[in-house]
């Protein structure tokens, strides 16, 4: 059997091979010159998934085997990459496309076992971060446009925050992983001041959705995440953001043992 699965293994890369001359010489002759040919057509000799993705964008080829691509990336990598995308068209496909190629990275340097698992994880964490950060920066733009931004009786801005829970909060998030999230802002007290004008928890509770809908619309560049609300304070029954205060109270009075852990 193991013959058979190294024969079929050595003729699928032949094939990937002469696929992807065809396809992009540009991209052949990069890999040749790189000495990773045999680890591309190892890559996508094992995942027809990984093939798709590279057949359908040659360009991410010479981006994810140049030696920067196949490097570790930090939080801040991520960012800078994400405040141009901010600053462009077409924002939301954007944020998808750079989320996919990003995973297609990552399981690059997974399957050439250039990180130790508990790295890669961290990495598809700090990625969802960073993404997660970005989407929510232009839904506030996008929400603030209408309504304004929200205040406390103070005149201060009321603050928001997007808190990560499960796999995501412990930086062991997978490929295939949900994102566990909490919306959370700072006080009801108050309301927006632009054109149109609503209470701080009506403008929270459509950031939110709004966010929300962002993250899991599914498209043909696929989802940006799956987010799962119901580790919040009543699950689903719960509104879908509540301020500080609030989970103060729900925490002191009636969270269960494994929540105030």
């Amino acid at each position: 059997m193991r013959v058979k699965l190294s024969s079929f293994f050595q003729s699928e890369k032949e094939r990937c091979k002469e696929e992807l001359r065809s396809l992009s010489l540009s991209a052949f002759s990069f890999l040749v010159d790189r000495g990773v040919l045999n680890d591309f057509l190892s890559v996508v000799a094992l995942s027809p998934c990984f093939k798709c993705l590279f057949w359908s964008h040659p360009l991410w080829i010479q981006e994810i085997f140049s030696p920067e691509g196949l490097s570790p990336k930090r939080w801040e990598d991520h960012w800078a990459a994400l405040e141009k995308i901010l600053r462009g068209t077409e924002v939301l496909k954007a944020l998808r496309t750079y989320k996919q190629k990003e995973h297609l990275r990552i399981g690059v340097r997974d399957l050439l076992s250039l990180g130790e698992t508990s790295g890669i994880l961290e990495e598809l964490s700090r990625l969802a971060d960073a993404v997660i950060e970005a989407t929510l920066r232009w839904m506030e733009k996008e929400l603030q446009g209408t309504y304004g931004v929200p205040m406390d009786p103070s005149g201060n801005r009321v603050p928001f925050a997007v808190i990560g829970l499960g796999k995501l909060g412990g930086l062991e998030l997978n490929f295939d992983s949900d994102v566990d999230l909490i919306y959370v802002y700072g006080t009801e007290k108050g309301k927006t001041a632009g054109p149109r004008v609503v209470d701080n928890h009506q403008y929270f509770v459509r950031l939110s959705e709004a966010l929300t809908r962002a993250l899991s619309a599914i498209t043909p560049q696929g989802q940006i995440y799956k987010v799962d609300l119901r580790l919040r304070p009543e699950g689903n029954r719960g509104d879908i953001v509540l301020p500080l205060r609030s989970y103060e109270i729900y925490h002191e009075s009636w969270a269960e043992t494994w929540e105030r852990a």
